[in-house]
């Protein structure tokens, strides 16, 4: 995982890394970022079935339907004799309560599980897969086991070198031109926030220093030590998530038994916000603030805590909601995180990382004159603040002044912000 993470930062437009990756991530339970990954592969490659059914089964998993739906009817169009495929239509018809598709589309899956799979050219996007021979005559189709074909839509990619899946990956003309034209594939670095855990670059090997988190790690009040990253690790020890549990089992007791302390709150929402159980997590982060208003933590934390929440409950653009609704619901949402992040930094004016946050907001809310002035900020509380000059560059470019952008990616990238090589190289294509 780790080294995808890597050479994603080197490469954000490699789609096997990043299709493995949310294999990686599916497996470890991680759905959101998994189905960002999956995501991401269908802007770079639309027509990328094995993303699409591996997408529509997170959908399904995070109940989801409508959108599973919807990614599982393009893979049976693409691949109409995909057992497996009406199997999974057949589970998410049944979760929808629509029992008499379900029950077609069982039998589909049934009828279809006693027949090879033809490997045509329109029945497998990604040609994994072709009938041997050579010659100028028609070949017959190549057939293969339905479970052969089902365990490839979802094993590892590799990319072989003496093919053209290279030269067609990096002269894609998709990715070409103004910034504007490909911002679905380029993004902002993403928010800090507080953690137990980060995933250091090999240029960054440590995580940023910030006076707050200093001080109340050094009260060891806290059963672990606070960090700031925007590269949060999620776990996959089944142990290390039960000593977090614990840990919310402890601050019950605590509580229970103790004249409550705003820390004993922020501690727990802590420890929830590492399960994502972000809104039992604010509801902490509100105790803490009732107890204790000046807490600038807190306020930061619940700013972020949020923001994940509402991204995890999002209204999605393939919702029945019109998209004019959804974008009022979502600058509404995003304006409480805001206002924390406001309150925070009228508490504690050098928290750099709460202008940094505040202008990813804004950079969704395309706010871009107001994400500008907020990573200034960032940048005036914090001169080797990398990440900030990144976003900043990103914005500049957005409104087309590339002269800027060039100067502060170029910045970045002194300061160990990787993708701004990248970015910078793709700008001079």
């Amino acid at each position: 995982m780790a080294d995808y993470d890597y050479a994603i930062q080197l490469d954000p437009l490699n789609s096997v890394a990043l299709f493995n990756r949310g294999l990686m991530r599916a497996e470890l339970k991680d759905n959101d970022r998994a189905i960002q990954d999956f995501t991401q592969v269908l802007n770079l490659k639309p027509g990328d079935t094995r993303a699409l059914y591996n997408r529509a089964m997170l959908y399904r998993d995070t109940r989801q339907y409508r959108i599973a739906m919807a990614d599982i009817d393009k893979v049976i169009e693409a691949h109409p004799d995909l057992a497996g495929a009406y199997y999974l239509r057949f589970d998410i018809n049944r979760a929808m309560g629509n029992m008499r598709q379900s029950e077609k589309d069982y039998n589909k899956s049934m009828a279809l599980a006693k027949h090879p799979v033809n490997l045509n050219e329109s029945a497998t996007s990604d040609k994994a897969a072709e009938a041997d021979g050579g010659g100028n005559g028609r070949q017959e189709p190549a057939s293969e086991p339905q479970e052969v074909v089902a365990a490839r839509f979802s094993a590892l990619l590799t990319v072989d070198n003496s093919s053209d899946a290279l030269e067609q990956q990096y002269n894609n003309p998709g990715i070409r031109g103004k910034v504007q034209d490909r911002n679905v594939n380029v993004e902002v670095e993403p928010l800090f926030a507080l953690s137990y855990y980060y995933s250091p670059s090999e240029l960054r090997p440590s995580t940023y220093y910030i006076k707050e988190v200093d001080d109340v790690n050094a009260t060891r009040i806290l059963r672990k030590l606070l960090m700031i990253t925007n590269s949060d690790v999620s776990l996959n020890d089944q142990a290390e998530i039960n000593r977090h549990f614990s840990d919310i089992e402890y601050y019950n007791s605590y509580i229970a038994t103790h004249s409550p302390r705003a820390i004993d709150y922020f501690g727990r929402g802590m420890a929830q916000m590492t399960v994502r159980n972000y809104p039992a997590a604010i509801a902490d982060f509100d105790r803490a603030l009732q107890l204790t208003p000046d807490f600038a933590l807190a306020w930061f934390q619940r700013g972020v805590a949020r923001y994940r929440n509402n991204r995890s409950s999002a209204v999605r653009p393939e919702s029945d909601i019109p998209a004019e609704v959804a974008s009022q619901m979502l600058k509404h949402e995003l304006s409480e995180s805001i206002a924390d992040f406001d309150r925070a930094i009228e508490l504690s004016p050098s928290m750099s990382f709460a202008y940094y946050d505040k202008g990813n907001l804004l950079v969704e809310m395309q706010d871009y004159t107001s994400a500008l002035a907020a990573y200034t900020q960032a940048i005036e509380a914090k001169p080797d603040f990398g990440e900030a000059y990144y976003n900043r560059g990103y914005v500049y470019l957005k409104l087309g002044n590339k002269e800027a952008g060039t100067r502060n990616l170029s910045k970045a990238g002194e300061l160990g912000v990787m993708p701004s090589y990248n970015l910078l190289k793709r700008m001079r294509e």
